[in-house]
């Protein structure tokens, strides 16, 4: 699998300006956003709390992306919502959802990994509050990965988020990473010249998520950039 066969999405938590007048829908149900493409929606979010009265919260959705072209539509929105107000604040996220096609066997490799490394992962976001909030609960306190999958497939509201998976639908989620509209640290700097078609899936992965982190963090930045990878990535197999 290359590059460009690798599909992944992000959610932004924001806050808007209470003048801007593009439609906000209901959690889970957002309505297209009228200056993104196509597939972009945005919807309210409780767990966001806006920093003064004149702004509101908002999330945004992308559509299902891929490769190179994904990354340079995520830059584009993330100037265009930046261009109409938005800002993060310390009750926002950014969550990283990624298509997972590996089996039960492989599964146990992220729930294992992010069970065993939840403090390098939670560090490499620059900040604690992601790691005391109720929306990214640690899964080691569940004592083994057999009782860690069950409770990440029951609630959302963990570091891995296992619901879609077992809803049938092959995606899981990262929510481990704060709020942010910042370009460098969501797509990456390099990874513009980077990305090719020939690159291979895991490689696309850990370059993706290791410029998804603060920049002032490299050295914890590089350690769970690999451990991520590793976890969410299946290797593919060698004929």
């Amino acid at each position: 699998m290359n590059a460009n066969e690798i599909f992944f999405g992000l959610e932004f938590e924001t806050t808007l300006p209470n003048n801007d007048t593009a439609p906000i829908g209901p959690y889970h149900n957002g309505y297209q956003v009228p200056w993104l493409p196509t597939g972009w929606k945005e919807e309210r979010d409780g767990s966001i709390r806006p920093e003064s009265p004149c702004r509101k919260g908002c999330e945004f959705v992308s559509p299902k992306l891929k490769g190179y072209e994904g990354l340079k539509e995520i830059a584009a929105a993330i100037d265009q919502i930046n261009a109409r107000g938005g800002r993060v604040n310390s009750s926002c996220g950014l969550h990283l959802s990624i298509d997972w096609r590996g089996d039960a066997a492989a599964l146990a490799r992220p729930i294992s990994l992010d069970g065993n490394h939840e403090k390098a992962i939670f560090a490499s976001t620059g900040t604690r509050r992601r790691e005391q909030t109720i929306y990214t609960k640690q899964i080691k306190q569940y004592g083994d990965k057999d009782a860690a999958k069950n409770q990440c497939e029951a609630e959302s509201y963990h570091l891995l988020n296992l619901t879609h998976l077992a809803a049938g639908r092959n995606r899981i989620e990262f929510r481990a990473f704060a709020g942010t509209l910042n370009k460098t640290k969501v797509v990456g700097y390099r990874m513009n010249k980077s990305v090719d078609e020939t690159m291979e899936g895991e490689e696309f992965v850990r370059r993706f998520l290791l410029h998804i982190v603060p920049s002032n963090v490299h050295r914890v930045r590089s350690v769970t950039g690999n451990l991520v990878m590793n976890a969410f990535v299946q290797k593919p197999s060698r004929s």
